[in-house]
């Protein structure tokens, strides 16, 4: 087993054989990012499906962690069969959520591996919070599947409850979708980039309201204009003379269907301001 500079040693590891902590390594780690994570959807019953570019994109316009500290990669005989990584984010309420996930092989799991990642990220996630304003509320957050049990079993035995359950809701068809108009006044218009700033404010505006929800930052939506996902085209947003009142991003993730072998298209940040609601905007948008 070869020893690099990069290496870590926590007290707690169990006596594997062939065991090793290190740190990220760089763009050379990006396959093995991806790699872990096809791997693990096997037994996870998960879908998620991320190419190398995707993984480079995202670490192009990473905020509020640093991976050469904030990520933990495991090794048996050179071999990586985990990474965990912990950040931070902000909603418009003032919460801090220090945010972690931790990927293991199926065949390293119930060795105790996974709970070191996580004591591991919040250690990291102790540090960057000592430096945040006191009067923040601060918690950690992980988010996690139904179907991945053992995550799911980690997490709780150190001491995580639910706070929060999300949804997937899949149309089964595109037949007989109703054609629903909106009120006099509202129209919807082909997204233009200078329509770029109005249209994430009025998102950023609505997560006031929606519990756990990250606005846009500048770096993040830079993130997503360089994602393979980013279509303006697609996007319904409804307007009111020269204000955004209601949004629906809609987007194709073209390598998960194909991952996958389905076509299926997404309406998500779905949102209505205020004053316009019960109008039926969000159906017609969708």
């Amino acid at each position: 087993m070869k020893e690099t500079s990069h290496d870590i040693v926590l007290p707690e590891a169990p006596p594997i054989p062939g065991l090793k902590f290190r740190h990220f390594r760089g763009e050379s780690d990006y396959p093995i990012i991806v790699s872990l994570i096809e791997q693990s959807n096997k037994v996870d019953k998960t879908e998620i499906a991320l190419t190398v570019d995707e993984i480079a994109n995202w670490f192009a316009h990473l905020e509020n962690c640093t991976p050469s500290e904030d990520m933990l990669f495991i090794e048996i005989d050179d071999n990586p069969v985990g990474v965990s990584m912990a950040y931070w984010e902000e909603d418009p309420n003032d919460n801090r959520y220090y945010e972690h996930f931790a990927v293991l092989l199926p065949e390293w799991r119930g060795k105790g591996l996974r709970h070191i990642m996580v004591r591991f990220s919040e250690d990291r996630l102790r540090v960057m919070a000592r430096t945040h304003p006191a009067e923040k509320s601060k918690k950690f957050w992980v988010f996690c599947e139904e179907t991945e049990t053992h995550f799911r079993s980690v997490l709780e035995d150190e001491g995580y409850q639910i706070f929060r359950y999300g949804c997937h809701l899949v149309r089964p068809t595109l037949e007989d979708i109703p054609d629903l108009e909106l009120p006099e006044g509202i129209e919807v218009r082909p997204v233009t980039p200078d329509q770029y700033p109005a249209i994430i404010s009025a998102w950023n505006e609505a997560c006031k309201e929606l519990r756990g929800t990250i606005p846009f930052s500048d770096e993040g939506f830079r993130e997503w204009q360089n994602d393979p996902t980013f279509d303006p085209s697609l996007w319904q947003i409804a307007w009111h003379d020269n204000t955004v009142i209601g949004t629906t991003f809609c987007f194709i993730n073209e390598h998960e269907n194909s991952t996958f072998n389905r076509k299926r298209g997404y309406t998500e940040l779905i949102s209505v301001a205020k004053p316009w609601r019960g109008q039926g905007i969000a159906k017609a948008l969708m």
